[in-house]
């Protein structure tokens, strides 16, 4: 299951007309990336939530489903959610499209480079009621909220010292077998709340997969462009980054200067420039970059123009 109803607030304006899961990334929506994960790990079946300008996301999801035609066909539930029911109410209404069986639910907001087989099959593994993905938190030590034993059980979820020892990063990836998401009553509730907090307090097996990996949450403008810096400042960017490399229609500039480009930096299709561009630079799809502008440590999102007569949708 794909959570993708969220209000995105803090990436006004344009979540007011854009749902969060569209948003581009490298000219890609984001919900795209997740897609790709859960398919790559051979889930044939998912569901959708949506509630947020929620006609957008489920056209899109719909297009994406039809677009895969037989190359990687797989069932599709689009959940509607009349009013905001929250990660634990999202589940808990789309629960009777899982057939009494486990889920893998990934957060609809997040590009990360984990192969979500490996987290499937170390739940097998440990027969657990719960598999979490946790991130080890370098240089997130502010994010850290989530305790793992030196045996991979999870023992709590909480804000707390975040320099504690064995913290990580809860990464908005995980798998819940039924035992744990029947705790999750209908209406407004959190996942972690409703479900894994009372599952950890019963001695449910809640265990967790705690590693480094390139791991973003796109929920804020300054998280947006530090992934974006980060895709392209990656010393070996077909490593953790080889899926927007795979996926985005533009072109990568990583190594030499062409022209007004300066590496490193990204230029989506049918973008106009005139100026000059780069360092750490991505221009969308048919943006327009003017004569005597210099466009560097930022992203112009689709559409967006940086010229001597208009500046719009440019973050710096």
């Amino acid at each position: 299951m794909i959570l993708a109803a969220g209000f995105g607030t803090r990436l006004l304006p344009f979540t007011a007309k854009t749902p969060k899961p569209l948003l581009p990334f490298f000219d890609v929506p984001l919900i795209d990336f997740v897609l790709h994960r859960v398919l790559d790990a051979g889930i044939g079946r998912i569901a959708v939530n949506v509630h947020h300008l929620g006609d957008q996301v489920e056209s899109h999801v719909r297009d994406f489903h039809a677009a895969q035609g037989g190359n990687s066909p797989f069932e599709l539930h689009v959940s509607r959610e009349d009013e905001i029911l929250g990660t634990g109410g999202g589940i808990a209404q789309a629960s009777p499209f899982f057939e009494n069986g486990p889920v893998l639910v990934v957060n609809s907001d997040i590009f990360f480079s984990f192969d979500l087989k490996r987290l499937v099959g170390a739940h097998r593994r440990r027969e657990a009621d719960a598999t979490l993905l946790i991130h080890r938190g370098d240089g997130l030590d502010h994010l850290r909220s989530t305790t793992v034993s030196p045996d991979g059980t999870v023992t709590a979820i909480e804000k707390a010292d975040p320099a504690a020892r064995h913290r990580g990063v809860f990464a908005g990836a995980y798998i819940l077998e039924p035992s744990v998401y029947s705790l999750l009553p209908r209406g407004h509730c959190s996942v972690i709340g409703a479900g894994l907090h009372p599952a950890i307090g019963a001695g449910q097996q809640v265990v967790a997969v705690k590693e480094p990996f390139a791991w973003h949450d796109l929920g804020t403008w300054d998280a947006v462009l530090e992934a974006h810096k980060a895709v392209l400042s990656a010393p070996d960017p077909v490593g953790p980054y080889r899926e927007v490399l795979r996926h985005s229609p533009g072109r990568f500039f990583l190594d030499a200067r062409a022209g007004g480009i300066a590496p490193p930096s990204y230029v989506g299709p049918e973008a106009n420039i005139e100026g000059q561009v780069g360092p750490l630079a991505s221009v969308g799809r048919g943006a327009a970059v003017g004569a005597m502008v210099e466009v560097k440590d930022c992203v112009l999102m689709p559409g967006a123009c940086a010229t001597a007569n208009c500046c719009s949708s440019v973050l710096l």
